[in-house]
């Protein structure tokens, strides 16, 4: 995030408004403004965001603030990274649609194949879904021909 017009060489305290101001865990921890106002840092997206438009609030010692809008969107992660045949993978979303349902699809080859159909998405938009990694064709399989 990139902060201008604040006042030079003070602190800056940012939040997140989601409903009720959170304090954001920010690096470096307690960004500072240079000589003409102006810092730059970075931040946690809190774990309770949700698909929205939510509100940033930056604000230095002597009380000079602003905000900024943040765009949220569906987010996924998936665990392990790599793996077999048979092993368990975990697929962790937020930002989905409350109450609805995901699929999980594998890209393969060109195409997708369905491995969890319909699975059901939590009240908050989040939700964890473990399988076992099926067998795919390879796509890097080539017909062989004899001479």
């Amino acid at each position: 995030m990139i902060g201008k017009g604040f006042n030079p060489s003070e602190y800056i305290s940012m939040e997140y408004d989601n409903g009720a101001m959170v304090a954001l865990t920010t690096s470096p921890l307690m960004p500072k403004t240079n000589s003409k106002g102006s810092f730059t840092c970075t931040f946690v997206i809190p774990t309770d965001a949700v698909s929205a438009v939510d509100n940033i609030y930056a604000e230095d010692e002597t009380g000079a603030y602003d905000t900024a809008d943040l765009e949220i969107g569906p987010y996924i992660t998936v665990t392990p990274k790599k793996g077999l045949v048979d092993s368990t993978v975990t697929v962790a979303g937020r930002g989905f649609t409350p109450n609805g349902l995901v699929d999980i699809e594998w890209l393969i080859g060109g195409s997708y194949i369905t491995v969890v159909n319909n699975a059901a998405i939590g009240a908050t938009g989040s939700f964890s879904i473990s399988f076992t990694v099926p067998l795919l064709p390879d796509p890097t399989q080539q017909e062989m021909t004899t001479v």
